[in-house]
């Protein structure tokens, strides 16, 4: 049953769809007055929501920023080291049969199979 489904089908199965769910309705109905009711609980002023963000979000997201741009210089830092290791190292498992660094030969020759 994966082709295409006919607009009756569809329709049926929607209906169907439609019929379940109207019986599993609890019955219960909100009074007239409920949005009102709703609607006076809210702030009265306007500009709490970007208050509230300034206060809550915005310092949390600046931490969060300055953790990322610290792991980030950590880990370029270590790449650094390295790749400066690697570069003074002359043993033949350094490098490849070109001469060029480990991971250059490890990552032509991932471009070579794909």
């Amino acid at each position: 049953m994966t082709g295409r489904k006919t607009p009756d089908e569809l329709e049926r199965r929607l209906n169907d769809v439609r019929r379940s769910l109207r019986a599993r309705h609890a019955g219960i109905e909100p009074d007239a007055h409920f949005a009102d009711r709703v609607i006076a609980r809210l702030p009265k002023d306007e500009g709490w929501t970007i208050a509230w963000a300034a206060r809550r979000i915005l310092p949390v997201s600046i931490a969060f920023a300055a953790v990322l741009m610290v792991a980030a210089l950590a880990t370029t830092r270590s790449t650094d080291r390295t790749i400066a290791s690697t570069t003074r190292s002359t043993s033949a498992s350094a490098t490849s049969p070109t001469g060029s660094d480990s991971l250059d030969w490890l990552l032509e020759d991932g471009e070579a199979r794909q």
